[in-house]
C-alpha cells in the first residue's frame, strides 16, 4: 500500500498550494485528479503559469472520470459510455421481459406507470456507486429478517439491467470503476507504470466505487495524497458533515498522515458568508469587512435579467472587467435558458452557456413529433403545421403558396380526417372565387390565385400521405425507427436549415437534427424487444425518447460565462451573479423515491448493509454547494430573487437568503423591494433597444426622438394609439371600429344577404363585438395549451353523439318507455353507444392517457344513466323521439336523412335580411306538435337571455321548423336539456310563471331587433371591445378590456355592469 497523506482545507486555505507542492515535486511522474473538467483546466493552468512548470506528455492533471476512462483505454479495454435514453430503453425492456415471466406480478399495472423506470435507474445507480453487485444485493436483502415489499423485485430488476449492460457491452459511468478496479486488481495497469505519486484533491467526498478503486490504486503506486474540503471546527460540522465522514473513512482505510490547513481570516463579506454561514452557534460579528456581497429583490424573471444585464455591461463597459471573469448560475435554468439566451443576444452580450437544450423544444425535434401525430389523426392545425414547415421538403412537392396552409384549411372547414384533407382542398380548388348555390359559407380565401394556391397544398398533403404510408402499421421496433429515419431523410432536412437566416439559430438547429439522428440511431439498437407495436405505440416511444435528449448549442466564443450552480465549483470569477435563490429552488427541495422511502432506506442500511442516499445527504449536498458559490467570488457576489414566479403567484426568498442576513447583524445586507417603475430603466443605464423604447414610453426622453427615429418610430406611433384608446374620443379602428370604406365595404360584401349565418355566430356578436371580430373576421383563434384530459368541446361532442346513436336505435320511443322497460337496460344500450363514440372521436382524444380515457368514459356514462332518468321522470310519453340531428342550410357532419333542407332558413326584419344554418339535435312529435330538445354539456342559459333576445338559439330553431323544415306543425316545447347536472332549462316559455307571462310573449320580437342590431354592426364594420355583460366579460386579451376604458368612451353602457340575473325558471 502507497504511503498516503490527507490534506483537510477550505478552498482558501493553503491545501490546495500544499498539494500543488507534492506534484510539483512530482511533476512528469505524477497525475492530479479533479472532481470536474473545470477544475482539472484550471489547476493545469496554475502550475504552469503560477508554478513554472514545463510541459509534459499526457493528461498530469485530469478529471476523475477522465482518469479512468484513460487507464482502460491504455489497458486495451475498449468501453462505451451508455447514453441516458439508452439506460431508459434496457429498463423498459427489462421490466417488459419480466412482466411476460410473471416475476412482477406484485406490481398489477406499476411497470406502465410514467416514472418508474426513473426511480428504479436511481436506485440502482446508487447501488452501483455503493459497489454493491446484483447477487450481493440479492443475498443481502434474503438476509433480512423482514425483507421489503419490492426488495426480490428490485433485486430482479438490477440483475436484468445489468445483464442487459453487459450484452450490449455498454457501460455506465459506476461500471467503468468497476472495470477499472478488475484491471489493477489483475496487475499493474499500464497507465501507472512510471507514476509516483497520485492526488486527489478538491473533492467533498467519494463514493464507496470509488474508494474500492482508489485501494487498488494505492497499490501500484508509492505516494497517494487526497485533498478534502473540509474544515474540522466542531461549528462547522452541519456544512461539512460529508466531507469529514470521507475523511473518517479514508483514515481507516488508508491510515494517511493527516495535516489540516487553517481557513484564513474574512477580508469581505463573501469571505465571511463562507466560513461562518450554517455555524451551529451564532459566531461573532467582525468588524472592517468589505462589502462585496449584494442582496437584491426582482419583481420577476425578466426583471432580474435585466438587472444582472445593466451591471454586466457596467462592468464591461466602464471598469474594463473581461466577460470571461464574469458569472451568472441559475438553478432553474432548465426553465430560463432560452429566455435568458435571447435576453444577452438582445443586449449584445457574449454568452457561454454551459447547458444541454431539450430536443422538444427545437425546430426540428417538434416537427419530428408533429409529423407522427398528424399521421395518426389527421388533425387540422397539425398537418398545416407539417404542410407549411420549412422542414417538410418531399421530392418534386411545389413550394409556392405554403404560406396559405392555414388559411386554406379554415376556408374549407377542415376538423379532421385524411378524407376531409382531401376533399375540401379539391373543393377549393375546384371552386375558389365562385358563387356555388348552398355553399355561400366557403369563404373566398383572401389570396391572389386561391385555386392554384389550393392545387399546390393539395400536392404537399398527396406527398405527405404517401410518406405517412411508409410506415408500417404493426412492426418491431426497428422497422419502425428504420422507416420513419428514412421518411425524415428523404425529407431533405438540410434545406430546412438552409430557411434559418440567423447562422446561431441555424447552427443550433443542425445541432438538434444531429442529436434527432443520433436518438433514432438508439431507438434502433438499443435493446432486444422485438414486440410489434403500431403507430400509436411508436409515436409515443418517439415523444417519450425526444424528452429524454438534449442537444448542446455550438459554442459562440468567449463571453459572460452562465450554467448551473455546479458550475461554480472549485472555480474563481471576479464577479459572480447567483439568479433565482428563491424558496422551493434554493436548496433544491430533497427528492423522494417511489421505490425506497426514507423508512426503506434506513431498513436496508441497518439489516442489509445497503446504503442509499436520502433527504439528508441530499440537503448536505445542497449546503456545500452553496459554500462553493460563496467561495467562487473574487470580487463581488449578487444574490437575487423573485418576488413573482412564472405562474403569477407570489414568490418568497430562500431559506439560505434568511441564513445571510442573519449572519450581517445590523442591517448590512438590507435590501428594499423594488418598485413597479423599477422594471424601466434610467436612460443612464439603458442596455439594449428595448430598454430605450420602455424608456421613452414612460416619459422624460423627448430629446432623444429625433436622433433614435429608426428605432422609435413605431413605439411613438404605438404611444399615440395607446393615447386615444384611453382617452374619452369614441372607439376608432384599434378597437375594432373599421373605418376605413374599402375595408367595411369589404365586410358588408362578405356578411351581406349570401352569407349563411350559423345562429351561434349572431350570438358571438350580441355577447362581445370584438370577440366576432378576433374569431370570425380575422380568424384569430386562441392558442390552446395540450392537457392530459378531455377538453369541455370534445366532452359534448361524444356525449351528442352517443345519445344520437342511442335514440337512433330506438325511433318513436319515448325515454319513459325505454325506462319502462328496466333503466339497467337503458344504461348498458347508452354505455354501448357512449363507447362507439369515443372511438369515432378518438382523434380527439390527442394527448389523454388510456387510464385518464377510461375514468372519462365511466364518468360520462354515470352522467347519461342520470339524464336518462330525468328525462324518463319529467319528459313523459306524449312526445316521441323523432329526428336526430335535423339540419338546414349547409351543415357539417352526419345529419338525420328523413329531415334535412339544404335550403336556409331566410330571416328578414326591419330591413335587414340574412340566411341562416343549423342543426337540431332532437325532433320530438306529438301529432301537429313538436318538441325541440338541446343538449347542453356546460351552463344552461338563464330564462332573462332567453327572452330579452341574448340567447337565439332554440327561438331560430322554432322559425326554421315551422317555416321550412316541418311547415304545418306547431313548435309547442323548446327544451335546454343538461346532460350534465338535474337541470333543465324552457326556451319558449310554454311553463313559465303568471308573472312572467307578458315577458317571454315578448320574446320573438326581442329575437328579432338583437338580431337585426347585429347584423347592422356587422355590416358597418363595428367590432368595439363591449361585452354584453361588463361585469364578467368574456373578451379576448387582444381587447386589452378595461372596465373604466370602456365606460369612459361609451358611458351610456354602465347599465351594462349590472349582471342581468333573474330565475332560471322564469
Amino acid at each position: 500500500m502507497a504511503q498516503a497523506r490527507l490534506f483537510l482545507g477550505t478552498h482558501g486555505s493553503e491545501r490546495e498550494a500544499g498539494v500543488n507542492q507534492l506534484v510539483a515535486g512530482h511533476w512528469g511522474r505524477c497525475v492530479l485528479l479533479t472532481p470536474n473538467r473545470a477544475s482539472a483546466t484550471r489547476r493545469m493552468e496554475s502550475l504552469l503559469l503560477e508554478g513554472g512548470l514545463p510541459p509534459c506528455f499526457g493528461a498530469p492533471v485530469a478529471e476523475f472520470n477522465d482518469f479512468v476512462a484513460g487507464l482502460l483505454s491504455t489497458a486495451g479495454v475498449s468501453v462505451r459510455l451508455v447514453s441516458g435514453l439508452e439506460r431508459t430503453l434496457l429498463m423498459e425492456d427489462c421490466l417488459a421481459r419480466l412482466q411476460a415471466e410473471g416475476r412482477l406480478a406484485g406490481l398489477a399495472a406499476a411497470p406502465d406507470a410514467p416514472g418508474l423506470v426513473r426511480h428504479l435507474l436511481e436506485v440502482i445507480t446508487q447501488l452501483k456507486q455503493g459497489a454493491v453487485e446484483p447477487e450481493q444485493f440479492r443475498e443481502r436483502v434474503l438476509g433480512q429478517k423482514q425483507p421489503g415489499l419490492w426488495d426480490l423485485m428490485v433485486a430482479d430488476v438490477y440483475t436484468a439491467y445489468q445483464e442487459a449492460l453487459i450484452g450490449g457491452g455498454l457501460h455506465d459511468v459506476p461500471g467503468l470503476y468497476w472495470l477499472a478496479h478488475e484491471q489493477c486488481a489483475a496487475g499493474r495497469p499500464k497507465a501507472l507504470e512510471t507514476l509516483e505519486l497520485m492526488a486527489f484533491d478538491g473533492f467533498d467526498d467519494f463514493t464507496p466505487s470509488q474508494l474500492r478503486l482508489m485501494e487498488a490504486l494505492a497499490r501500484h503506486v508509492p505516494h497517494v495524497v487526497f485533498g478534502l474540503n473540509c474544515d474540522t471546527d466542531p461549528d462547522r460540522a452541519d456544512l461539512f458533515a460529508l466531507p469529514l465522514a470521507a475523511r473518517d473513512i479514508l483514515a481507516r482505510r488508508f491510515d494517511p498522515e493527516v495535516a489540516g490547513f487553517p481557513t484564513p481570516a474574512a477580508r469581505t463579506f463573501t469571505e465571511h458568508a463562507a466560513n461562518r454561514v450554517f455555524w451551529r452557534n451564532k459566531p461573532e460579528p467582525v468588524e472592517g469587512l468589505v462589502k462585496n456581497l449584494r442582496l437584491a429583490q426582482c419583481l420577476d424573471l425578466r426583471h432580474e435579467m435585466d438587472c444582472v444585464l445593466r451591471e454586466i455591461k457596467r462592468l464591461a463597459l466602464d471598469e474594463g472587467v473581461p466577460l470571461s471573469r464574469m458569472a451568472v448560475v441559475y438553478p432553474d435554468l432548465e426553465a430560463v435558458a432560452e429566455p435568458l439566451r435571447a435576453a444577452f443576444e438582445e443586449c449584445g452580450v457574449p454568452l457561454s452557456l454551459r447547458h444541454q437544450f431539450p430536443l422538444r423544444g427545437s425546430a426540428v425535434g417538434a416537427f419530428a413529433l408533429q409529423l407522427l401525430e398528424a399521421a395518426e389523426l389527421w388533425e387540422r392545425d397539425t398537418v398545416a403545421g407539417v404542410l407549411s414547415s420549412p422542414w417538410f421538403n418531399p421530392e418534386n412537392a411545389p413550394q409556392a403558396h405554403m404560406e396559405t396552409v392555414h388559411l386554406l384549411a379554415r376556408a374549407g372547414n377542415i376538423i379532421a380526417g385524411r378524407g376531409e384533407w382531401r376533399w375540401s382542398l379539391s373543393w377549393l380548388a375546384d371552386h375558389a372565387g365562385k358563387p356555388v348555390e348552398g355553399e355561400e359559407d366557403y369563404k373566398r380565401v383572401p389570396h391572389p390565385d386561391t385555386g392554384a394556391a389550393a392545387l399546390s397544398v393539395l400536392e404537399r398533403f398527396d406527398a405527405l400521405c404517401a410518406l405517412v404510408d411508409r410506415l408500417p402499421a404493426t412492426a418491431p421496433r426497428g422497422q419502425f425507427v428504420r422507416a420513419f429515419a428514412d421518411i425524415l431523410r428523404d425529407l431533405h432536412p438540410e434545406r430546412g436549415l438552409a430557411a434559418f437566416g440567423d447562422p446561431a439559430h441555424a447552427a443550433a438547429e443542425k445541432m438538434a437534427l444531429g442529436a434527432l439522428t443520433a436518438m433514432l440511431e438508439t431507438l434502433a439498437m438499443t435493446g432486444a424487444a422485438e414486440g410489434p407495436m403500431d403507430r400509436r405505440q411508436f409515436a409515443a416511444l418517439v415523444s417519450r425518447s425526444v424528452r429524454q435528449t438534449a442537444y448542446a448549442c455550438p459554442p459562440s466564443g468567449p463571453g459572460v460565462s452562465c450554467g448551473k450552480p455546479s458550475l461554480l465549483r472549485g472555480r474563481t470569477f471576479d464577479h459572480v451573479f447567483y439568479c433565482g435563490m428563491n424558496e422551493g429552488v434554493v436548496p433544491r427541495p430533497p427528492s423522494a423515491n417511489a421505490v425506497y422511502g426514507e423508512a426503506d432506506m434506513a431498513r436496508l442500511g441497518r439489516d442489509a448493509g445497503v446504503r442509499l442516499e436520502g433527504m439528508r445527504e441530499q440537503a448536505l449536498r445542497e449546503r456545500l454547494l452553496f459554500h462553493h458559490a460563496l467561495c467562487s467570488a473574487g470580487k463581488t457576489l449578487w444574490i437575487s430573487w423573485r418576488m413573482q414566479g412564472a405562474d403569477g403567484r407570489e414568490a418568497l426568498p430562500g431559506p439560505f437568503v434568511a441564513d445571510l442576513c442573519e449572519l450581517f447583524d445590523g442591517g448590512a445586507l438590507s435590501f428594499q423591494s423594488p418598485s413597479p417603475e423599477e422594471a424601466v430603466p434610467a436612460l443612464a443605464v439603458v442596455t439594449c433597444p428595448r430598454d430605450l423604447a420602455n424608456a421613452v414610453i414612460r416619459g422624460g426622453a423627448e430629446p432623444l426622438h429625433a436622433p433614435f427615429q429608426p428605432l422609435l418610430g413605431n413605439v411613438l406611433d404605438g404611444i399615440a394609439v395607446e393615447r386615444r384608446r384611453h382617452d374619452a374620443s369614441p372607439f376608432g379602428e384599434h378597437d375594432g371600429v373599421l373605418a376605413d370604406p374599402e375595408t367595411v365595404a369589404a365586410v358588408a360584401a362578405r356578411y351581406g344577404p349570401a352569407h349563411t349565418f350559423s345562429v351561434s355566430q349572431i350570438e358571438k356578436y350580441i355577447e362581445c363585438p370584438f370577440t366576432f371580430f378576433m374569431e370570425r373576421l380575422l380568424g384569430v383563434e386562441e392558442t390552446e395549451q395540450p392537457t392530459e384530459e378531455l377538453d369541455p368541446l370534445s366532452r359534448g361532442v361524444i356525449l351528442h353523439a352517443a345519445l344520437q346513436k342511442f335514440h337512433m336505435r330506438h325511433p318513436a320511443k319515448s325515454m319513459a318507455e325505454l325506462a319502462a322497460g328496466g333503466m339497467e337496460a337503458v344504461c348498458d344500450g347508452l354505455r354501448e353507444c357512449l363507447a362507439e363514440a369515443f372511438v369515432e372521436h378518438r382523434w380527439r382524444l390527442g394527448a389523454v392517457p388510456p387510464g385518464l380515457r377510461r375514468v372519462e368514459e365511466a364518468r360520462l356514462a354515470r352522467q347519461l344513466g342520470r339524464y336518462a332518468a330525468r328525462a324518463a321522470e319529467w319528459q313523459g310519453d306524449a312526445f316521441k323521439p323523432a329526428h336526430f340531428e335535423a339540419a338546414f342550410g349547409r351543415t357539417r357532419g352526419e345529419s338525420d336523412r328523413e329531415l334535412r333542407s339544404s335550403e336556409p332558413w331566410l330571416f328578414a326584419h326591419d330591413g335587414e335580411t340574412a340566411q341562416f344554418s343549423g342543426k337540431i339535435d332532437r325532433i320530438d312529435l306529438d301529432g301537429t306538435n313538436v318538441r325541440l330538445v338541446d343538449y347542453k354539456t356546460g351552463g344552461l342559459p338563464k330564462a332573462t337571455d332567453i327572452y330579452r333576445g341574448f340567447c337565439l338559439q332554440l327561438t331560430v330553431y322554432q322559425w326554421a321548423v315551422e317555416g321550412l323544415l316541418l311547415p304545418g306543425r306547431s313548435c309547442t316545447e323548446a327544451w335546454y336539456c343538461s346532460l350534465t347536472t338535474s337541470k333543465d332549462q324552457d326556451a319558449l316559455g310554454s311553463n313559465a310563471k303568471p308573472q312572467f307571462k307578458a315577458r317571454w310573449a315578448a320574446r320573438e320580437s326581442a329575437a328579432r331587433e338583437r338580431i337585426t342590431e347585429a347584423l347592422r354592426g356587422i355590416r358597418r364594420g363595428q367590432f368595439p371591445p363591449t361585452p354584453l355583460n361588463l361585469k364578467n366579460p368574456c373578451c379576448p386579451d387582444a381587447a386589452r378590456y378595461q372596465q373604466t376604458r370602456v365606460l369612459r368612451k361609451a358611458p351610456e353602457l354602465a347599465g351594462r355592469v349590472q349582471d342581468s340575473g333573474g330565475e332560471d325558471n322564469e
